[in-house]
């Protein structure tokens, strides 16, 4: 149940849709927490009508440039990312219908201990889909980046989100070092708002069987399962690794933690797409953060009107690097400097597979929302890629770097839970 209360405001100029202020409240499950969310409208312009400012844009930064648009997007599991193993490494084959990008959280919340441990950094992908205007049983493909929930992860780390709702999860757990869990019972048993009766009742489950159904996903013992490759091989090497490199376990679980950038939509390949392809790097930009500077230059790009996209790309050549947070720390979120100390960075690939959403620019009034810019994620392709995943930075080759992807135009973007504004009035109390 979803009760939405809207504020219309007026229109803006140059055909901008009209744009909401909305309070969500949606009662999640036993423990009741309020998923609060703000959305604005984006603008869509025709995918051919900004072709050539992305073409341009990426000339002034790669070799070899390649931009078109399709008629419908194409099947991505069986053509873009097939395999000799026939593996499907998407939860769904496609990235329209009912395009969306959602901001949950913020930095404030994973740097700072008395909120990250509380119930408002601890939400589940199906809760999100409702505060952002879908129906589970519209079953949504849900991609991007994440953290791990803190009852789940004891040491944090990236979660790779790649989910069809309700059907399927490709979600991975990104982190440096030995994975480290919680215990599930303690985890429980701790959380805030929980009775008697709904832990009986998560007791009762399956500890094999993730839930995400009516209880919320509260149940989590099994959420961290070993890579398939993993258990073909017993390689409990990976497991004891103390190195840095990075680990990628699979990750059953929906529960998302501190903060999330997720691009949603219905998984359909029935829409046009943009089709880019790009390589040996020659100027300053990364490839997202270049199409975002190309699309800026749009017609009709200013203040409140603002492009958001989302997309699937794919490494074909050379290595990028990118970071995992190895552990929680509590440091000022506004320093940078401190937060680039509390990552570490990789290089990986080739042979990565991509998750991103960005906007040109915060469509908000004064930034009021705090929303991000852009969010890129990667994971490895291949099965024995178990080290290769991380936030993305940049590329570490320019001169053999390959990067090919599909991209479609988000409708609307919305805010759950800002992290911002929550920790400055809670300073101000």
């Amino acid at each position: 149940r979803v009760i939405a209360i809207m504020a219309e405001a007026k229109p803006k100029k140059r055909g901008h849709k009209k744009r909401y202020s909305i309070i969500i409240s949606n009662p999640l499950d036993a423990l009741k927490i309020k998923a609060r969310g703000n959305h604005l409208a984006l603008y869509t312009p025709e995918l051919k009508d900004i072709v050539d400012d992305i073409q341009k844009g990426l000339e002034t930064n790669y070799k070899n440039v390649e931009v078109k648009v399709l008629d419908k997007c194409p099947d991505l599991n069986t053509e873009f990312l097939q395999n000799d193993n026939k593996r499907k490494y998407l939860a769904d084959s496609g990235i329209c219908g009912s395009t969306r990008i959602a901001d949950v959280g913020g930095l404030p919340y994973l740097y700072n201990k008395s909120f990250r441990d509380k119930s408002e950094c601890d939400w589940e992908v199906h809760n999100i889909i409702e505060t952002c205007g879908m129906k589970q049983d519209t079953q949504p493909f849900v991609f991007g980046s994440a953290n791990a929930d803190i009852n789940i992860s004891a040491t944090g780390g990236e979660i790779v989100v790649n989910e069809k709702v309700g059907v399927i999860k490709h979600n991975k757990l990104c982190q440096i070092g030995p994975i480290k869990t919680v215990d599930m019972n303690k985890a429980q048993a701790q959380q805030p708002g929980d009775n008697d009766k709904d832990k009986d009742k998560d007791e009762a489950k399956s500890p094999s069987t993730p839930t995400t159904g009516d209880n919320g996903g509260r149940a989590r013992s099994s959420s961290l399962e070993p890579t398939a490759e993993k258990k073909d091989n017993n390689d409990d090497d990976s497991k004891n690794d103390k190195s840095d490199r990075p680990k990628v376990d699979t990750y059953v679980s929906s529960s998302l933690g501190c903060k999330a950038n997720l691009f949603i939509c219905d998984g359909k390949n029935d829409e046009a797409v943009l089709y880019i392809k790009a390589s040996v790097k020659t100027g300053e930009l990364n490839i997202t953060n270049c199409i975002r500077e190309a699309l800026s230059k749009v017609k009709g790009v200013e203040n409140a009107t603002q492009i958001g996209m989302g997309g699937i790309m794919k490494v074909n050549a050379g290595k990028v690097k990118a970071y995992i947070m190895p552990e929680y720390v509590d440091i000022d979120y506004k320093d940078n400097d401190a937060i680039a100390k509390s990552r570490k960075t990789v290089e990986i690939g080739p042979n990565l597979l991509m998750f991103t959403n960005f906007i040109t620019a915060d469509p908000s009034e004064g930034g009021k929302y705090h929303f991000s810019l852009e969010s890129t994620i990667c994971q490895g392709l291949e099965d024995h890629s178990v080290h290769d995943a991380g936030v993305f930075i940049e590329s570490a080759t320019n001169d053999t770097i390959e990067y090919e992807g599909y991209f479609t135009l988000a409708k609307y973007i919305y805010r759950v839970e800002d992290a911002y504004h929550n920790i400055e009035a809670d300073q101000k109390k």
